[in-house]
């Protein structure tokens, strides 16, 4: 047998090794396409549903706030304090609740000088007395009006509060 001479090996080898370069170019650049598009689409998709997402959810209505005049009352004794003198003003996001509470304004004051004038000053002192007075406002500011709806009243905000 004839042993291939060194010239011929690699002319029988060029063509084979052509070819498979030639797909494996192709398959790469396809590849590559192919992931280009899915990051693509995939990113469309994302931005496609924060928008949808986006014009969908309600708009979050702003607040109102509602300053009530200065009250000043007699603590309940016991203790050294025996006067407090606070500006409440209320917070709510309801047209219909602003409105409510302006109409029934003495009804509003007497309610929360009932509750002002039951607490004593000692309890007062703490940042809980003041969250749990707060509170109990709330509720009081909250109790429907001649059959009404009840108010939709978020917070109470004390911008003043004098203890003596």
């Amino acid at each position: 047998m004839a042993r291939p001479t060194p010239t011929s090996a690699p002319a029988q080898a060029a063509p084979k090794s052509a070819k498979p370069k030639g797909r494996k170019l192709w398959l790469v650049i396809l590849g590559a396409l192919g992931l280009a598009s899915a990051v693509g689409a995939g990113a469309w998709y994302v931005t496609f549903q924060r928008e949808a997402s986006a014009a969908q959810a309600p708009k979050p209505k702003p607040p109102v706030f509602i300053a009530l005049e200065p009250f000043t009352v007699n603590l309940q004794p016991g203790g050294d304090a025996q006067y407090l003198q606070t500006t409440v003003v209320l917070r709510t996001t309801e047209p219909d609740t602003e409105t409510a509470i302006k109409a029934h304004m003495p009804v509003v004051r007497d309610r929360i000088l009932r509750v002002l004038s039951s607490q004593r000053g000692e309890a007062l002192l703490s940042a809980e007395g003041k969250e749990k007075l707060a509170a109990e406002i709330a509720a009081a500011v909250t109790t429907p009006f001649d059959g009404e709806r009840p108010q939709a009243v978020d917070a109470v905000l004390f911008t003043s509060f004098v203890i003596q």
